[in-house]
């Protein structure tokens, strides 16, 4: 029964968040930058050598054939739950700070930082040297591409349910004033 109201509440929360087109704007941008960014970190040594924009965007789309279909299906699966989770965490700020809920603002604020993309993290793991330890892995790292997506759906549940929670309003008391005879 949970899980049906789980998504219950995702689907609603998705159709709340995305009645704005700004927020598929935002969806958008953020997975094509994730792409950006994995072949940046596949490629860093070539980049830095001779950086420039349109290497850098031939390296992006060159991406979908050098890439195998698994870890391609898990970096577009990684990079559509991730821009939904800043979406939906842009949404809830901006619905914190309208509202005036600052409880909560400070936690939204440090999940936007966090990082999104295990699959980034598997490209910085080789730019510092520990991607030799992947191959020694019975799945050869794919293993932290189901825990980033698994991580990544408890994200979007989690901040669904902050979404599509109904709140009440309550108001300031006035203050008396009580004046001494």
């Amino acid at each position: 029964m949970k899980i049906k109201q789980w998504l219950t509440n995702s689907g609603q929360a998705i159709k709340e968040v995305y009645k704005a087109y700004g927020y598929w704007l935002v969806s958008i941008f953020f997975m094509i930058f994730i792409f950006m960014i994995h072949a940046l970190l596949i490629n860093y040594k070539l980049l830095f050598s001779v950086f420039s924009i349109t290497l850098w965007l031939k390296l992006t789309v060159g991406l979908f054939s050098a890439m195998d279909p698994v870890s391609l299906i898990f970096l577009s699966i990684v990079a559509f739950f991730g821009s939904m989770v800043l979406s939906m965490s842009i949404f809830l700020v901006k619905r914190q700070l309208k509202g005036g809920f600052s409880a909560g603002g400070t936690g939204i604020l440090v999940g936007l930082i966090a990082p999104a993309c295990p699959s980034c993290a598997l490209g910085l793991f080789g730019v510092i040297g520990i991607g030799g330890f992947l191959t020694t892995l019975p799945f050869k790292g794919l293993e932290f591409g189901i825990v980033g997506v698994i991580i990544l759906l408890a994200s979007l549940v989690y901040l669904s349910n902050k979404i599509t929670t109904q709140v009440c309003i309550i108001k300031k008391k006035r203050k008396r004033i009580f004046r001494m005879r």
